[in-house]
């Protein structure tokens, strides 16, 4: 709503110049919004999509995730290819992460195998990193059939948390006897983790000094006050 063009007066020039930039406002396609009415887990989340759905696959990208890509596209391209071509019901994005960092995210274990793409044969939530079975972590992009709402359904939800986690309804679907495949990140393609403060002061500085347009004059300031803070 803050975006939309103005119908009773001229908006104000920089609301312009960003509405003229989200080319996705103009596209041929509606937005739909849900809201879920409290914060009972991400697995009760998606299942407010179920009716938007119906018997369709659908993707599923987290918000608090942002993937860089030298050819943006290409990731959601590979994991929907791998949908078509495997039938699965459901595929995962997967970034390898250092041992400090698997107790924030679902782990996969992956069977052994050849192909070109991984099949996974378990997942758990935030081990500890002596339980994680790899360092391979889903990386905030699903690509999902229905089936995943009746999982979502049986899930139980944590005893602490109380809340219904996402990976847990996927393992329901690998206990199912349902395939489940990963599709890896490529070399250039980088994810940024923005659901904390800190990660996202991170994830703002490496992108903004690469911006084409105010990166430059962004490392020449940084570069100054380095300067001033080393004398």
């Amino acid at each position: 709503d803050h975006f939309h063009p103005a119908t009773e007066t001229e908006p104000e020039p920089l609301k312009r110049q960003l509405w003229d930039e989200l080319a996705y406002a103009r596209a041929e396609w509606r937005c739909y919004f849900v809201r879920q009415p409290a914060p009972t887990g991400l697995a009760d989340a998606v299942a407010t999509a179920a009716e938007f759905v119906g018997q369709e696959p659908f993707l599923l990208s987290l918000g608090d995730s942002i993937i860089t890509s030298d050819h943006p596209g290409q990731l959601l391209e590979r994991m929907a290819q791998c949908r078509a071509e495997t039938g699965a019901a459901c595929v995962l994005a997967l970034e390898q992460v250092g041992a400090e960092e698997v107790h924030h995210y679902g782990v996969v274990r992956v069977r052994d195998g050849g192909g070109p793409w991984l099949d996974i044969a378990d997942l758990v939530e935030k081990p500890d990193v002596q339980a994680a079975p790899s360092h391979l972590t889903i990386a905030a992009r699903y690509i999902f059939t229905p089936d995943i709402f009746d999982c979502i359904r049986s899930t139980i939800a944590g005893a602490r948390s109380g809340a219904r986690e996402l990976t847990d309804s996927i393992r329901l679907l690998v206990q199912q006897g349902k395939r489940v495949c990963g599709v890896p990140l490529a070399p250039g393609e980088a994810r940024y983790d923005i659901g904390d403060f800190a990660s996202y002061f991170r994830a703002f500085c490496e992108l903004a000094i690469r911006d084409e347009k105010y990166g430059y004059t962004l490392r020449q300031y940084l570069a100054r006050r380095q300067d001033d803070l080393g004398a």
